[in-house]
């Protein structure tokens, strides 16, 4: 009987045994798994970041690139229109000023004005119609104003 309850009692012992290993590799099992399918997902997570991080910044350059060619082209569209405006504004009082801009058929008021309405700069006009103004009496002085003048409108 003590035999049988020796045996009995190891059986147990050694049932209980591997009741604890399988109870420990089940256990290290799951944490296993769990800890792989957290990385996993950590991954996953990180990477889904990082493509709307990517996206959301190319998509701010595109707009940029957009918003600077769309300006760029504006600014471009205005310049040629006031270009070709003012050309067209000198191409139509051409024939006049051109008498205007001699010393005999001289008029301050008409120089003046097409010095005005330029897109010289301002000390430029400035310069322009106080030589005028000082010259206007001397045909010598007159003559070269009006040259500087010609010269400065590109007529």
């Amino acid at each position: 009987a003590t035999e049988t309850a020796t045996d009995a009692a190891d059986a147990t012992s050694e049932a209980a045994s591997d009741a604890v290993d399988a109870t420990t590799d089940a256990a290290n099992d799951a944490a296993e798994a769990t800890t792989e399918a957290a990385t996993d997902a950590a991954a996953a997570t990180t990477e889904a970041a990082n493509d709307v991080a990517t996206a959301t910044s190319e998509a701010a350059t595109d707009t940029a690139a957009a918003t600077t060619e769309a300006a760029n082209d504006a600014a471009t569209a205005t310049t040629e229109a006031a270009t070709t405006e003012a050309t067209t504004d000198v191409t139509a009082e051409a024939p006049n000023a051109d008498e205007a801009l001699t010393v005999d058929g001289f008029d301050l008021d008409k120089v003046t004005e097409m010095v005005e309405s330029s897109d010289l700069g301002a000390l430029e006009k400035v310069t322009l119609t106080k030589g005028l103004e000082a010259a206007k009496d001397n045909p010598e002085l007159l003559k070269t104003m009006l040259e500087k003048v010609r010269e400065a409108l590109n007529l």
